[in-house]
């Protein structure tokens, strides 16, 4: 049996409840959440037309944001590594436009910044 998950793990899995249902209501179309490899986890991955999403998210207990304090370099570096794998998964996704996205959850209020850095992906 499991042990039970702690306090900030239920409120990161309820956050990321929150932001699959935001981005939902934002006309995406959520492909996958917390996909696992050996390179880490994509908390989202999310489509929206040709434009492939990969999207962190981020629960806060204040609304100060800073861009930059949000994603470690080694947090990036991961999620970048993470998502060339899924793309060598599912290779029906390598002609999307591929997004980096951030939500960031304080309480109840999501805020997405999009595009949170460049990437230019292998073909």
């Amino acid at each position: 049996m499991k042990p039970a998950p702690t306090p900030n793990k239920r409120i990161g899995i309820l956050g990321e409840h929150l932001c699959a249902l935001f981005l939902r209501l934002k006309g995406y179309t959520v492909l996958a959440r917390n996909w696992t490899c050996r390179y880490g986890e994509l908390d989202i991955v999310a489509k929206r037309r040709s434009t492939l999403v990969f999207v962190e998210v981020k629960t806060r207990r204040s609304s100060h944001i800073l861009r930059t304090d949000i994603i470690s370099p080694a947090q990036k570096q991961r999620i970048i590594h993470t998502s060339q794998l899924f793309l060598s998964r599912y290779p029906q996704f390598r002609t999307f436009f591929i997004r980096f996205d951030v939500i960031v959850l304080t309480g109840l209020y999501p805020t997405h910044i999009r595009n949170i850095w460049q990437e230019s992906m292998p073909s």
